[in-house]
Order: structure tokens, then C-alpha cells, then sequence
């Protein structure tokens, strides 16, 4: 074998037990650091051992109590999202419009449809506070920001506006 390609291999090697000691003193180090100390027998975080369980025999029963307060809402059951039907509002304010308007498509329709200010710019800032960090093209935003407004219209995040 050419000795270059040993001298590869043997150098390769070394990196890779170098590469595994490190990440073998971090791992041990994060232990110590949480307070887990593995024995083999049993597992001790913070002082207190955990028995290992052999063969799929539970050594202990837990003692398990469950409080319920009958008057509070069940923490098991997810709350309901609130869904606002903000479409049949919006088609009555259109309807008023003396000009075409299509809110469904056009993000500058719908914020003026729910009474805030539509400018590029206003629409830049609108995007940049809800989050937006895709591609700086205003065709990109417009669309984000239009499915972004809608989702808040329908959660009751984003009010309906009232005309001024």
C-alpha cells in the first residue's frame, strides 16, 4: 500500500478517537453539570436514585395523586379556537365601495376593507412587526402578509377596524 495513503488513514484515525474523547468529555461534563451520575445499577440525579428496570418489571408503584377542581375547566381538553367570520362583513363593506375591489386577492383591498393604512411602506413595517423574514421582493410580502392578515382576521387577533 502506498505509504501515502497509510500515512492518510493512520492521520484519519487519530482525528476521529480525537473528535470521540472530545465529545465523550463534553457528554460527561453535561452530566456533571445536570447532576446525573450512571453507575450501571441505577441513575442518581440530584441525590436521588432511580432503579433500573430489569426485564420489564416495575420494581416500585408510584404513588400518584390526582387533584381535580370540579370548577375549573379541563386542562386535558384543549381550549377551542376562536374562528371569526370576518368574510360576510368584509363582502357588505365591498358591496358600499363605489369601485372594484377584490379583498380575497389583493392585500391593499383588505387592509383598506378593515381600515388600515395600505401604503407600500405601511405594508413593509405591517410584515416586518408580524414577523416576515422571507426574500425582500414586495411581490414575496405582499403574499405572506396577505395570508398573515387573514389568519388574524379569522383568530380575532386583527380587529375588523371601524370607519373613522
Amino acid at each position: 500500500m502506498n505509504k501515502w495513503i497509510l500515512s492518510s488513514l493512520v492521520f484519519l484515525g487519530v482525528l476521529c478517537l480525537l473528535a470521540f474523547s472530545t465529545f465523550r468529555a463534553s457528554l460527561n461534563e453535561k452530566k456533571e453539570e445536570l447532576g446525573i451520575i450512571d453507575n450501571g445499577r441505577a441513575v442518581i440525579v440530584d441525590g436521588s436514585a432511580i432503579p433500573e428496570i430489569l426485564e420489564g418489571e416495575i420494581p416500585f408503584e408510584p404513588e400518584v395523586n390526582i387533584i381535580v377542581d370540579a370548577s375549573a375547566e379541563n386542562p386535558l381538553t384543549p381550549p377551542k379556537p376562536i374562528v371569526v367570520d370576518y368574510e360576510p362583513v368584509l363582502d357588505e363593506r365591498q358591496a358600499k365601495v363605489p369601485y372594484k375591489m377584490d379583498w380575497r386577492k389583493s392585500i391593499v383591498d383588505l387592509l383598506k376593507l378593515i381600515f388600515k393604512p395600505s401604503s407600500r411602506e405601511d405594508r413593509r413595517q405591517m410584515a416586518e412587526e408580524m414577523g416576515y423574514d422571507g426574500p425582500n421582493s414586495t411581490f414575496s410580502r405582499n403574499i405572506w402578509l396577505h395570508r398573515q392578515v387573514r389568519k388574524g382576521l379569522r383568530s380575532g387577533e386583527i380587529p375588523l377596524g371601524e370607519e373613522k
